[in-house]
């Protein structure tokens, strides 16, 4: 219940006041950012951020008129590939001269020159593969892993090599090392705000990404992008004029123009692969979304959206943990409770915040509100999965294990970024 009520000053409706918490009004948005600035404080972002709001609002009714997920191949995503098999074509054919100018006229200074340099250049646009991480031992936490395999069957969907477990607000699944090993991440700081059946729903969203059709995080264009993001980082240099090399400065300026220039143009050709990706990948991520909530039902779906934007909840407990020394203090008992005293208007206005500023097309999400909108609409109300409580006491039990070593390393970290 609000404990008082207050007037919009923009439009005179009436605002139901909850203490601690943000005021703010549904109808005309006033103050809906609350203590959190809004990111796009020049015309070009204003515009780009209109621009996207458009796009992902079009791309929503599209796919809801026409009740189809599965992204297609587009002329788009053909475009992309096409990028991308350039890039890595370039980077071979580099490789390959770069090897024969230096054994074909050895031992020729200038030969052996060019070519070292061709192959840094090799070595920097080298394809990125992720590193695979710890894994939990499955007969260590052998209900963990059945769960996911559960949901893994229960989606069609292959299941995963190794499950790792971290102090991030977030969870997610990728291939990593050169076997390309499926694995599926999952921050305890999330795990332990959602229930039995919103941590099914994560689950089955992360290995929904292994069969949702999702282009852009393929390896062959994955690695294309990492690529060409390292060259524009090794190419982008810091300053115009490095003063500190006295009067040559005005020498290199030629040089840095010219690395300033090429980094540009690498930056564009790699967000050009990203946009040409754009639509197909948002509608890949709905499409895991769907998936998932056929797997653990519409509300643990929208329930676990909800969740998710509640990182700076979190962050705060760990603060004041930090802040008060009761390090023995489990932070994360405190953040469920402070989540679940969090009013539902509360929520509705991080929804609303969450789609303004997640809310641009260099993003592979959805706005959050769309994504729950789109659940609401398409997903079905009951559950394909049932899971017997003793599986999932047992899930419990065993990531409760990982809890003191975690807390302990999340209080770490917010110290060492304290002292920093």
């Amino acid at each position: 219940m609000p404990s008082s009520s207050s007037v919009c000053p923009q439009c005179a409706a009436a605002l139901p006041t909850y203490a601690g918490y943000t005021t703010w009004c549904e109808h005309c948005e006033w103050n809906v950012h609350g203590t959190t600035e809004p990111e796009h404080d020049t015309w070009y972002q204003r515009f780009y951020a209109s621009m996207s709001r458009r796009h992902s609002n079009a791309l929503f009714n599209s796919i809801v008129a026409a009740r189809l997920l599965r992204p297609p191949v587009t002329v788009a995503t053909v475009l992309a590939y096409a990028l991308a098999a350039c890039v890595h074509i370039l980077t071979l054919c580099t490789a390959i001269g770069s090897a024969l100018l230096i054994s074909v006229d050895w031992p020729n200074f200038y030969c052996i020159l060019l070519g070292c340099c061709g192959l840094g250049f090799v070595w920097l646009a080298r394809p990125r593969i992720h590193p695979v991480p710890v894994l939990l031992r499955r007969d260590e936490f052998p209900a963990i892993y059945e769960l996911a395999d559960r949901v893994a069957d229960a989606l069609c969907a292959k299941r995963v090599d190794g499950i790792s477990v971290n102090g991030d607000y977030n969870a997610g699944y990728a291939r990593a090392g050169w076997k390309q090993q499926r694995i599926l991440y999952l921050g305890l700081p999330l795990w332990e705000a959602l229930d039995d059946a919103e941590r099914i729903d994560l689950i089955a969203h992360e290995l929904a990404h292994n069969i949702n059709h999702d282009y852009r995080s393929k390896f062959f264009v994955g690695t294309a992008v990492s690529t060409l993001r390292e060259l524009h980082s090794v190419l982008y240099p810091d300053r115009i004029l490095p003063t500190e090399i006295g009067l040559w400065a005005f020498a290199a300026v030629p040089f840095t123009l010219t690395s300033l220039g090429l980094s540009y143009l690498i930056r564009l050709c790699a967000l050009g692969m990203e946009h040409l990706l754009w639509s197909s990948s948002q509608r890949a991520e709905y499409y895991a979304d769907i998936l998932a909530a056929t797997v653990s039902g519409k509300k643990a779906a929208i329930g676990g959206i909800e969740k998710l934007l509640l990182t700076n909840v979190f962050h705060f407990e760990v603060q004041r943990i930090v802040m008060q020394r009761t390090m023995q203090a489990d932070v994360f008992e405190k953040f469920r409770e402070s989540a679940a005293a969090i009013p539902d208007r509360e929520k509705e206005r991080l929804l609303r915040v969450g789609s303004k500023m997640l809310n641009r097309m260099d993003l592979s999400h959805p706005p959050a509100l769309l994504r729950a909108k789109m659940i609401e609409q398409m997903a079905p109300e009951q559950p394909s999965l049932i899971v017997p409580d003793s599986l999932l006491n047992a899930a419990r039990r065993e990531m409760g294990e990982l809890k003191p070593e975690i807390q302990a390393a999340i209080i770490d970290e917010y110290r060492a970024s304290i002292y920093d």
